[in-house]
């Protein structure tokens, strides 16, 4: 199978990625939704194409695993396993 990343905005396709390496997920990312906070508006100050170039950049990597080792399981969002921790 094709490996790539597709991109969706407001539930249309935006474009997409072919990458070697992809972790999935088991539901899709929705980016500005949150299902803890009913109240969040989903504001955000980067168009797509800046949050995509961040996203994949360097710094957006060392970002991300800074991130995931700061969340916990009881977050619903840690790694579960060995294998996924950076």
């Amino acid at each position: 199978p094709q490996k790539r990343i597709e991109f969706y905005i407001n539930g249309e396709s935006t474009g997409f990625m072919e990458t070697k390496d992809i972790e999935f997920n088991e539901f899709p990312l929705k980016i500005g939704h949150s299902t803890l906070y009913a109240d969040f508006q989903g504001q955000m100050r980067l168009d797509q194409f800046d949050l995509l170039h961040f996203f994949l950049s360097k710094e957006g990597e060392q970002i991300k695993k800074r991130m995931y080792k700061s969340l916990s399981i009881k977050d619903g969002l840690g790694p579960v396993n060995d294998r996924n921790r950076y």
